[in-house]
């Protein structure tokens, strides 16, 4: 089989927008990322053991939430490719309703810790809540916007490559 000009162009344009979601989000993402707190450094409560807290604060695997990423930036590409943008929004629903349903059922803090301080409790609550929620929303647009910005390259390559 011999690939057409045109066919050749697709391919290394929508070859170069994957490369796109894999490499350079390496160098943008994780940046974005650390400027939301991190769990680990929201002191403990009074009242609770420090060990415990930093236990209670690490997350048990984080290649998961890169490889997510990941995918995340392929679905907004690859639905952009295809013209297919109802495919976005689903995901972006999806993803929404499953964060809230973790969130309400299994993550959820209680409102009291008893043998801690009330105040100093509530300080890291809001500091924990805090820092999942934008990392969620600055994973979740970065994601999308990187994507979009792959979409962008192949466009840009189909656009600009002679094609006799």
């Amino acid at each position: 089989m011999v690939l057409d000009s045109e066919m050749f162009c697709e391919i290394v344009a929508i070859f170069a927008g994957i490369i796109f979601c894999i490499f350079p989000s390496h160098w943008i993402v994780p940046p974005i990322l650390k400027l939301v707190d991190d769990p680990k450094k929201i002191p403990p409560p009074k009242g609770v053991d420090p060990n415990n807290w930093m236990e209670a604060m690490m997350v048990p695997n984080k290649r998961a939430g890169g490889m997510l990423g990941f995918l995340e930036r392929i679905i907004v590409f690859v639905a952009m490719v295809a013209n297919a943008h109802i495919v976005i929004a689903g995901w972006l629903t999806f993803k929404v309703a499953t964060k809230w349903e973790v969130w309400g059922n299994i993550i959820q803090v209680p409102d009291k810790l008893d043998g801690t301080d009330e105040i100093s409790y509530l300080s890291a609550r809001r500091k924990l809540g805090s820092s999942v929620f934008m990392r969620f929303l600055l994973g979740t647009l970065s994601n999308v916007l990187l994507g979009m910005i792959a979409f962008g390259l192949t466009w840009t390559i189909l656009r600009l490559w002679p094609i006799q």
